[in-house]
């Protein structure tokens, strides 16, 4: 009986270590996971605001595309071989200088005998509209082969020139004329502005010199049907060029400096 009695409380003894044991097990889980909580760095909402990562209203910054470099300027007073003129083929080009009478003429690749005897054509060292500060250097017959620049000496301030190509129509407004020696390759070099440069012989008949007309870009925009190839500035009124009383660029009057002045101050 007394071994009965014995064995039954050492039962019950081992019973109640046994619960106290899983207690035991149990309570430090609980105590473990929740220093696990407490202690986890990502409880952004019991952070302070000025070190949590960021509020969940914040709206996100805005992300600018990158800016195109603008293309360099080239160089006044130097010869260049450009990549898109070398690739340029004839045709791809059209001259419209309305004053003159040209409209969508095409722009031969070169200036040699066959090339100008379909139309006028591009200098070898000529650079392409688009190019930054580029001089779109085009040489043109006045007296055979359809004689294009014929009354090239006739146009003069405020006149209007224009090159379509790749989509765009590049507007150019007068701005000299000179005459040079045939040998003179200045005025095909980059001028330091986009221009247009027409170079043809002169006087007409000869190959004596060269007659030199620049005109500076003044407009690029998409080609539309709708384009208003207009002959000259708004408000002027002039013949065309190869009306009688056309003035040559070398008889046009000297610009008034009083009546200039009056006419900035009015603006």
């Amino acid at each position: 009986m007394n071994r009965e009695n014995n064995s039954g409380s050492g039962r019950r003894e081992s019973q109640k270590l046994l619960w106290q044991t899983f207690l035991l097990l149990g309570i430090g889980a609980l105590l473990i996971a929740g220093g696990i909580w407490v202690l986890r760095p990502d409880r952004e909402a019991d952070l302070p605001q000025s070190v949590s990562s960021q509020p969940a209203s914040a709206s996100r910054p805005e992300i600018s595309a990158p800016s195109v470099p603008e293309e360099p300027l080239l160089e006044a007073g130097h010869l260049y071989l450009s990549d898109r003129r070398e690739k340029y083929q004839n045709g791809e080009m059209t001259l419209t200088i309305p004053r003159l009478g040209v409209e969508s003429v095409q722009v031969q690749d070169g200036t040699g005998d066959e090339e100008l005897s379909r139309g006028p054509g591009l200098f070898e060292y000529a650079q392409m509209p688009s190019e930054n500060g580029g001089n779109v250097s085009i040489a043109g017959h006045r007296d055979i082969d359809g004689a294009i620049f014929y009354y090239v000496h006739n146009l003069s301030a405020g006149d209007y020139f224009y090159l379509d190509w790749q989509g765009k129509t590049y507007r150019y407004i007068y701005e000299k004329t000179y005459v040079v020696a045939p040998d003179n390759w200045d005025p095909i070099q980059a001028q330091g502005y986009s221009c247009l440069t027409l170079v043809s012989c002169d006087p007409i008949g000869t190959s004596l010199n060269r007659i030199i007309v620049v005109a500076r870009q003044d407009q690029a925009v998409e080609t539309t049907a709708e384009y208003d190839y207009k002959p000259w500035q708004d408000g002027m009124e002039k013949p065309y060029a190869w009306e009688p009383d056309a003035v040559p660029y070398d008889r046009q009057p000297e610009p008034d400096p009083v009546k200039e002045q009056k006419e900035v101050t009015s603006a």
